[in-house]
């Protein structure tokens, strides 16, 4: 390789770093991996716990996988998670025929509706597995739940029974802000 042509790579190289580089600081906020990049708790990472504490809002809680944990850290023992990220901590049985089953199917989902009482839906609204999003769009067109609180991570809503009446007249998210009509 000649001189002229080490010159020409070195160009291109230096070229590709400083749009890539120009790129990620215009646009890196934007993209999906970059969320909160940095080490600790999200500025806002609490808040749908705290509106929950601030409501004083009880369970029983349907909740997914990936929220598991914050609901133990942030309300164990007045409350108890439905599922956690901890898969060792339950048989596989329970992943595939009642988790991801009653999220897939709403005969299922009634049924453990029936049998577990859950007043509210705690879920991570990122959770971007075809049963979950499926799952949120039902829950969210469903009339006997109301979307309570919503920010970048979590959405909470509340079955429509009288003792979550006051709380759903003041903070119920209509269905159009889901893009729903």
């Amino acid at each position: 390789m000649n001189m002229t042509e080490e010159i020409r790579i070195i160009t291109y190289v230096l070229l590709y770093v400083i749009i890539l580089g120009a790129t990620m600081l215009q646009f890196g906020n934007q993209l999906v991996w970059n969320r909160d990049a940095g080490l600790g708790l999200a500025d806002d990472a609490l808040g749908s716990v705290d509106f929950v504490k601030a409501h004083d809002l009880h369970g029983p809680i349907f909740n997914n996988y990936d929220v598991g944990g914050l609901l133990i850290y942030s309300l164990y023992p007045r409350e108890k998670v439905f599922v956690d990220n901890r898969p060792e901590a339950y048989p596989k049985k329970f992943f595939s025929d009642v988790y991801v089953a009653m999220q897939e199917k709403d005969e299922i989902w009634k049924t453990e509706l029936e049998k577990e009482k859950f007043n509210m839906i705690f879920f991570y609204r990122l959770d971007y597995t075809p049963w979950a999003q499926a799952f949120l769009i039902r829950r969210v067109g469903d009339a006997s739940w109301a979307p309570v609180y919503v920010d970048a991570r979590t959405i909470i809503l509340l079955r429509r029974v009288p003792e979550n009446a006051r709380i759903i007249s003041k903070y119920e998210i209509p269905k159009s802000a889901f893009g729903m009509h």
